[in-house]
């Protein structure tokens, strides 16, 4: 893809570049710390997409 904000094709969703932690600001990064945590104590039954 020449365009980095050219969803997939056949996609009606455009695509969205992720943030990675180091970009967070620091209460993003406490909720996904939490996230994880939470995902990890209930083998992933609660948030089973966090880390993808």
């Amino acid at each position: 893809m020449s365009n980095p904000k050219q969803a997939a094709q056949g996609s009606a969703a455009t695509a969205q570049r992720t943030l990675k932690f180091d970009e967070m600001p620091p209460l993003q990064k406490v909720k996904f710390v939490l996230k994880v945590a939470v995902c990890m104590i209930s083998f992933g039954f609660i948030y089973p997409h966090i880390l993808d």
